[in-house]
């Protein structure tokens, strides 16, 4: 207990930061927390793997240490929506993408599939639950994620992908194999994900992988409102304008960025990955301070 009062002392209270698992001996059940760093907008950050590897009578110093670093971050955050806010009525994607920051630590965040165009951050998807849903919408066969993600999982999920063109006999056969069944159809317009859901006959999606080029936009926020996600990683393309607004909207409906990447072949393209905030108890992930505005519509 001393263990989790610390943190939460450090990270904030219980119902704004979330909860920390705590397993026998004191110790904070997170995995690979070496190097992770969280960043205190402009403030220096600090090294959370100090906060979930230190002995329990060593946490009164840590807390003392970090205490000034844990109040500066809170208020930063408002400044912080402010000048996200303000970079995404310009024009200039770089900018905007400067000016955004996590709002959940996750201890364990994985790469999942090939290292360039495809691949999607994903966080502790080894405590993937059996049986679990995974969405692709878009696949263009290219399957090295859903690959990947099956074998990191050990085959749990079951995976199920559209495309707006049929894919080929091999991508086929591949995702077949890795438990996918793969359909055809034109997102957000003939198609609606909520249809693809219906397939796998489960009312909740765990992971929502999207590369539409541009249909998020219409298509991901009538999902979300009517059906239950855990994890979403997506690309949102377009000006910082537009992509204000789709993160505004996923924001409102409870989730929060824990991972973000631009796209270096596509300037008006950026990778994020969200958790729901109903989930983060589920994947060991703490909730740090609201980021993105919530009322850019």
């Amino acid at each position: 207990m001393i263990l989790l009062y610390c943190i939460r002392a450090i990270m904030g209270t219980s119902t704004e930061f979330g909860k920390v698992r705590i397993m026998h001996k004191g110790t904070a059940f997170f995995k690979k927390t070496e190097n992770i760093r969280i960043p205190w907008s402009n403030q220096n950050p600090i090294n959370l793997s100090d906060v979930y590897q230190t002995n329990s009578e060593d946490l009164s110093d840590v807390y003392q240490t970090n205490f000034e670093k844990r109040k500066s971050f809170l208020e930063d955050a408002k400044n912080a929506r402010q000048s996200l806010l303000n970079a995404s009525k310009q024009m200039d994607n770089k900018l905007f993408y400067e000016k955004i920051t996590i709002e959940a630590f996750c201890p364990n965040i994985e790469r999942v599939g090939s290292s360039g165009d495809g691949g999607k951050f994903v966080c502790n998807p080894e405590l993937s639950r059996k049986g679990c849903i995974l969405l692709s919408l878009g696949l263009n066969n290219q399957i090295t994620f859903e690959e990947d993600f099956q074998n990191r999982t050990k085959l749990k999920c079951k995976l199920f992908g559209i495309d707006v063109s049929q894919q080929n006999d091999m991508t086929l056969k591949s995702y077949k194999n890795i438990g996918g069944k793969a359909y055809v159809g034109e997102i957000g317009k003939n198609y609606p994900i909520a249809k693809l859901l219906d397939e796998s006959s489960k009312k909740q999606a765990d992971f929502l992988k999207i590369d539409i080029e541009g249909a998020e936009h219409y298509a991901l926020i009538p999902f979300l409102k009517n059906n239950f996600v855990c994890q979403i990683f997506l690309e949102i393309h377009y000006t910082p304008t537009q992509q204000m607004k789709l993160m505004s909207q996923i924001a409102n409906l409870g989730f929060r960025l824990f991972n973000f990447e631009p796209n270096p072949l596509c300037p008006q393209c950026c990778e994020y990955s969200y958790i729901n905030e109903l989930c983060m108890d589920e994947y060991n992930v703490v909730l740090l301070s609201y980021r993105v505005p919530l009322d850019f519509f």
